[in-house]
C-alpha cells in the first residue's frame, strides 16, 4: 500500500535557498555571481544561474518522479487515503513546478535585463537608419518605374523586329527555293542568321538595376509584389478546404465560442460537443477521461 507520508513528497520540505554572505570578512562586497551575464573574458566560464540550487531542484526532481512511479504502477485508486495522499503528491508538484518556474525567471531576469539594455541602445540608431533608407527609396522608385517602362518599351519593340526579321527570312528562304537561284539562298540564309540574332536579343531583359557608383554597394531593384483581395469567400473557402489548417482553424473559433458564456453553441452548425470531466487542483484543471455511467 502506498502512504501518503513515504510516497507523497510536499514541497514544504524541499530545502530553502541558502545564500552566501553579502560581504568577505574584510567588509569588502561579495559579487553576486547568479546576477550576472557569464563573462567573455578568461578561460573559465561560470554557469548562467545557481549550479547549487539547480541541482537541487535536480534531485527533489528525481524524488518525485520516483514517487510518482509508485502511484502509476497502482492498479486504481480505491481509498480515501489513497485520494488524499495522490492529491498531496500532486499538489507537491505543482509547488514545485512553480518554485523552478520561479527560481529559472530570477536567474533569467539580468540577461533578459541586459539584452533589453543592448536593445535600447542600438534600437533607435538603426530605426533611424532604417526610415532615412526607406525614405530614399521613395525618392528612387519614380525614376526607377520609368526606367523600367522604358525597358519594357525597348523590349517590346525588339520583340517586334525580331518577328520582322524571322518573316521576312521565312519568305526569302521560300522565294530562293521556289528559283532556285543560288545568290538568293546566299541571301536567304544571310537573313536567317539574322533574324536568329534579333530573336535571341528579344528574349533578353533589360536590365534597370540602379547600380552602385563607387562599385562597392548594392544594387537596387524594382521588386513586383503580389497582393490578394477576397471577392469571394465561398469559393475560396472550397478550394482550401481540405487543407489542415483550414480544419484547425474552424476547430479553434468553434472550440472557443463553445467555451464562452456569451455565445449560443447551438447555433454552431456541422460539430459534435463532447463533455469531459477534469480534476481541479488550486483552480488548474488537468484531464481525466469521463466514466461512463448506467
Amino acid at each position: 500500500m502506498i502512504r501518503a507520508s513515504s510516497q507523497a513528497p510536499t514541497a514544504s520540505t524541499f530545502p530553502k535557498r541558502q545564500h552566501c554572505p553579502q560581504e568577505y570578512s574584510d567588509g569588502t562586497r561579495r559579487p553576486d555571481r547568479r546576477s550576472q551575464p557569464p563573462s567573455s573574458h578568461g578561460r573559465e566560464q561560470t554557469a548562467p544561474y545557481d549550479p547549487d540550487l539547480h541541482q537541487q531542484f535536480e534531485d527533489r526532481t528525481a524524488e518525485f518522479i520516483a514517487a510518482s512511479q509508485k502511484w502509476l504502477d497502482l492498479p486504481e485508486i480505491t481509498e480515501e487515503a489513497h485520494a488524499q495522499a495522490l492529491t498531496d503528491q500532486i499538489d507537491g508538484l505543482r509547488k514545485l513546478f512553480k518554485k523552478v518556474d520561479e527560481a529559472r525567471t530570477e536567474a533569467k531576469a539580468p540577461h533578459l535585463a541586459a539584452g533589453k539594455a543592448v536593445d535600447d541602445a542600438f534600437g533607435p540608431i538603426k530605426k533611424r537608419l532604417e526610415v532615412c533608407a526607406n525614405e530614399l527609396k521613395k525618392k528612387f522608385e519614380p525614376w526607377m518605374v520609368a526606367q523600367r517602362q522604358k525597358a519594357e518599351a525597348e523590349e517590346r519593340a525588339r520583340r517586334k523586329e525580331a518577328d520582322r526579321q524571322r518573316r521576312e527570312a521565312e519568305e526569302a528562304v521560300r522565294k530562293a527555293q521556289a528559283e532556285n537561284n543560288l545568290a538568293a539562298k546566299f541571301e536567304a540564309e544571310e537573313k536567317a542568321k539574322a533574324a536568329a540574332e534579333a530573336e535571341k536579343l528579344a528574349k533578353q531583359r533589360i536590365d534597370t538595376n540602379a547600380k552602385s557608383a563607387t562599385g562597392s554597394g548594392r544594387t537596387i531593384a524594382l521588386r513586383t509584389v503580389h497582393e490578394v483581395e477576397i471577392v469571394n469567400i465561398n469559393l475560396l473557402f472550397m478550394h482550401y478546404r481540405d487543407r489542415p489548417e483550414v480544419a484547425e482553424l474552424l476547430h479553434r473559433l468553434a472550440l472557443a465560442d463553445v467555451r464562452a458564456k456569451d455565445v449560443d453553441h447551438r447555433k454552431i452548425p456541422g460539430i459534435v460537443i463532447n463533455k469531459k470531466s477534469r480534476s481541479q487542483l488550486d483552480g488548474k484543471a488537468s484531464e481525466i477521461p469521463a466514466r461512463q455511467t448506467d
